[in-house]
C-alpha cells in the first residue's frame, strides 16, 4: 500500500491498491531513505483504529510523530484521514483524502 505520487500534502496521491473506497479512514505513514532522501507514503487501513507502532516496542502505538528508524529508513505516522474520491485509472488509484486528520490530539 504505497504511494507512487503527491500532488499537495496529504490531499492527493497515486496509489497501487484498489481496495478503499470513499469513508475508509487511513492512516497515513511515511518512510524516509535517509541515505537517498527519498520518502515513500504508505495508507494503512489496519493502523487506522489503535495507532502504527514504534519499532523497538510494539505496544507503543500511535497516530502522530516519530515511530523509529532501522537499517537507515525513518518512519513517522502523520494522522488519520477520511478517503474522499477514488478515481481508477488502468495503472493505478488516484485516491483524495480528507483535510481534517480525525485523529487530532490523540496520542
Amino acid at each position: 500500500m504505497k504511494w507512487t505520487y503527491k500532488l499537495d500534502r496529504f490531499e492527493t496521491y497515486r496509489w497501487i491498491d484498489r481496495d478503499l473506497v470513499p469513508g475508509t479512514p487511513v492512516l497515513v505513514i511515511s518512510k524516509e531513505n535517509l541515505m537517498t532522501g527519498e520518502t515513500t507514503y504508505e495508507l494503512s487501513t489496519i493502523h487506522a483504529e489503535s495507532g502504527f507502532p514504534a519499532n523497538m516496542d510494539s505496544a507503543d502505538k500511535c497516530f502522530h510523530g516519530w515511530r523509529g528508524t532501522t537499517n537507515d529508513i525513518r518512519v513517522e505516522a502523520h494522522g488519520v484521514y477520511k478517503v474522499k474520491l477514488r478515481e481508477v485509472f488502468p495503472e493505478y488509484l488516484k485516491v483524495t483524502l480528507s483535510h481534517k486528520d480525525i485523529k487530532d490530539g490523540e496520542d
